[in-house]
């Protein structure tokens, strides 16, 4: 077994990357904002109470609240149910995806100039390339849309809804 290279923290200096990265970070906070405004549309609730009842949550606390307050509302055989379920599985699928590059660790041998990404595994590989994340960042803006376009009239979520008002 060959031991792993003496490995130091830092930071790459490619101004692509770095700019792919946040604004995938940012592109995900703008999920989180929408799964907040999807609560609030189906509780019937303002954007305050939305947030002060969502304090602090994470994705996937806020993708099985949006599901339990859908299922809640509408019943869990409502064929609206299955569409959010598929946007939600999505978002989350893209949600592990990005926490892959936002919480990995990037690191360089001490030797050389190549960084590099330690997974929760302990495994070193090659950073992803800035296209890649940018191309991440579009998935991850293109579900977004598709969940909030679904709250507004015309979309599935407020079709149903207005249902059962």
């Amino acid at each position: 077994m060959t031991k792993s290279p003496m490995m130091i923290m830092g930071i790459p200096d490619d101004p692509d990357y770095l700019a792919a990265v946040g604004a995938l970070s940012l592109r995900h906070a703008q999920w989180d904002c929408i799964l907040r405004m999807v609560v609030k549309s189906i509780k019937g609730i303002d954007i305050p109470t939305a947030y002060k009842e969502t304090p602090r949550f994470g994705s996937a606390k806020l993708r099985k609240l949006v599901l339990e307050q859908a299922e809640k509302k509408l019943g869990d055989v409502h064929p609206a149910i299955a569409q959010l379920e598929e946007l939600l599985e999505r978002g989350e699928a893209l949600t592990e995806d990005r926490n892959l590059v936002i919480h990995g660790i990037v690191a360089k041998p001490l030797d050389a100039d190549e960084y590099f990404m330690r997974d929760e595994q302990l495994n070193w590989s090659s950073l992803r390339t800035a296209a890649d994340l940018r191309a991440l960042g579009d998935e991850v803006g293109l579900v977004t849309k598709e969940l909030n376009d679904a709250r507004f009239p015309g979309g599935f979520l407020h079709a149903a809804l207005s249902e059962v008002l």
